[in-house]
């Protein structure tokens, strides 16, 4: 299997292509916004025969600022698209080999779009779920 810290470097350094947007590969006790952060939600074993594949679930949080309503949640829709300068869609998919750490990468979906806490402060946030696909 690939190493966990790889496939995050390599998605990290896909997010890093959208101007602007802070990576985290780590969780944080405080971000500064507009920022991205990175989880691993699950990791399932073997999903092709002998040792073929294992498949890794990152969900990416996006935060951006608060302070301004309008300013805050339109920032928050650019990430949100499916394509453009900001989507995270699109800049993870542009590489879908996470710089040859994955076998393949996807955007799968979006959620938990709202307002989210880290430390004592709220931000704008959604979660996007990426698979990711590696050699076993």
């Amino acid at each position: 299997m690939a190493d966990i810290e790889t496939v995050f470097a390599g998605l990290g350094a896909r997010l890093e292509t959208i101007d602007g947007l802070r990576v985290r590969e780590e969780l944080p006790g405080t971000i500064q916004p507009p920022a991205a952060v990175l989880s691993l939600e699950e990791l399932t074993y073997d999903t092709a025969m002998a040792r073929g594949s294992d498949d890794l679930e990152v969900h990416v949080h996006v935060f951006t600022s608060l302070s301004s309503e309008r300013a805050g949640q339109r920032a928050l829709w650019a990430y949100l698209a499916g394509s453009g300068p900001k989507s995270v869609k699109a800049a993870v998919e542009a590489d879908p080999t996470l710089g040859g750490a994955a076998m393949f990468a996807e955007v799968a979906s979006v959620g938990d779009v709202g307002i989210a806490k880290i430390g004592d402060v709220s931000y704008y946030a959604a979660r996007f779920v990426v698979n990711v696909a590696v050699a076993g």
